[in-house]
């Protein structure tokens, strides 16, 4: 692809908290962009580290913003409301984008003019190297499939299920109007923001999904998410909250809300068993029953809830004999 003809200007909202060791890597990827007409603008969540001094060495080329620690949708929000793109971009400070991304972006919108959000895929890695070379080609790999062009790695239509019934997405693009139109991050949110938002944006308008890998996702232990159980528990109570919003409210469309319900059941079996795998029985117990409240008949629900009665000793007996089976 060639570089694009109409000089659309891209604001790159980067939120940052205590990232003062990898934010100087993630705005040198952003200034070696092959598309030159952008933004970057920094939003300073309070960090107590020496992010500040990392942003000075840039002031040229950055839009610095200070604020008192809020979390990262009121970060996020800042970004946006300061941002004179008619793209906006979301980097998180620890991650890195490789040069050719938004000129495939901004092309990409160029060429599905009705598109509300565009995304990549991805590769996950940390300190030791490359964890994961692609994180969505095999997700999505049946909608892209049916919505792919033919002479191109771009794909474009509605994903509102797939985010339903799969999980989140990253290096996301977002049309400035739309976000004008669906409303920002929401800021009870401290995980689970971006999910929230996307299927707000899907909801309404179609997606651009680039088959390609165009975003290092740096993975790390002392990130917001945490180490991997800490993820396990934030994330799941995040999906859930996730889900009953947009019930409450409403926003599901009525032929899908059996299936969110069904997700929402499975979701809750899942976080229920992480907490009863650590005899946290109370609160699996909590989990197990709302499952069964949004799908009477999920038997995982109903047997797991039943469990989580029983004295450890009888548990950990029946796991014994589950353990000499395998």
């Amino acid at each position: 692809m060639s570089v694009p003809t109409v000089s659309s200007k891209v604001s790159i909202v980067i939120p940052t908290y205590n990232c003062a060791q990898y934010i100087g890597e993630t705005i040198e990827s952003i200034l070696n962009q092959i598309y030159k007409n952008f933004e970057i603008i920094v939003v300073d969540d309070g960090s107590t580290d020496n992010t500040r001094d990392v942003a000075k060495s840039f002031e040229k080329e950055i839009n610095y913003i200070y604020q008192e620690n809020g979390g990262p949708s009121k970060a996020k929000n800042t970004g946006i409301k300061a941002a004179r793109g008619e793209y906006i971009a979301f980097l998180d400070a620890d991650d890195i984008w490789f040069p050719d991304i938004l000129k495939q972006t901004v092309q990409a919108f160029q060429q599905y003019a009705e598109a509300g959000l565009a995304f990549t895929d991805y590769l996950k890695f940390d300190e030791s190297g490359v964890i994961q070379q692609s994180n969505c080609a095999d997700r999505f790999k049946v909608w892209f499939n049916k919505h792919r062009s033919a002479t191109t790695d771009l794909a474009y239509g509605w994903f509102y299920r797939e985010l339903l019934i799969g999980s989140c997405i990253s290096s996301v693009f977002v049309k400035k109007k739309v976000m004008e139109e669906v409303g920002m991050f929401d800021e009870t949110f401290k995980i689970g923001e971006d999910y929230d938002l996307w299927l707000r944006i899907a909801k309404k308008y179609k997606f651009i999904y680039i088959n390609r890998v165009l975003y290092k996702y740096r993975y790390r232990l002392d990130s917001l998410s945490g180490a991997t159980d800490v993820r396990r528990f934030r994330w799941g109570h995040a999906n859930i909250r996730v889900f009953e919003k947009h019930l409450v409210n409403n926003w599901v469309p009525r032929e899908l809300q059996g299936l969110v319900k069904e997700v929402l059941s499975q979701r809750c079996w899942s976080l229920g068993w992480s907490y009863f795998s650590q005899n946290l029985f109370k609160e699996s117990r909590l989990l197990f029953f709302r499952g069964i409240c949004y799908q009477f008949f999920n038997w995982k629900n109903w047997l797991f809830w039943g469990a989580s009665f029983l004295p450890l000793t009888i548990i950990e007996m029946i796991r014994q004999i589950r353990h000499s089976l395998r």
